[in-house]
């Protein structure tokens, strides 16, 4: 598995705020995605998976503006 990232997927649907709590809790932080190597492993995390709740750390600021959590300025 990689590190950097919270890699759980959920088996209800949480609000966006409730699931970086939930990886802040478990001394982690929502998984962000900054190369293929993590999109190809986060692919595989989701394919594999029962649930249909995932959650990544690429927040919509406003109508125009998204940003990733860590202040990452690659889209």
């Amino acid at each position: 598995s990689l590190t950097g990232g919270c890699y759980t997927a959920s088996s209800k649907g949480l609000p966006f705020n409730q699931a970086k709590t939930n990886c802040f809790d478990g001394h982690g932080v929502i998984a962000e995605i900054h190369d293929e190597q993590k999109a190809s492993f986060l692919q595989q995390v989701m394919s594999s998976s029962k649930s249909d709740y995932f959650w990544i750390g690429y927040e919509k600021l406003n109508d125009v503006d998204w940003s990733w959590e860590d202040g990452a300025d690659d889209k």
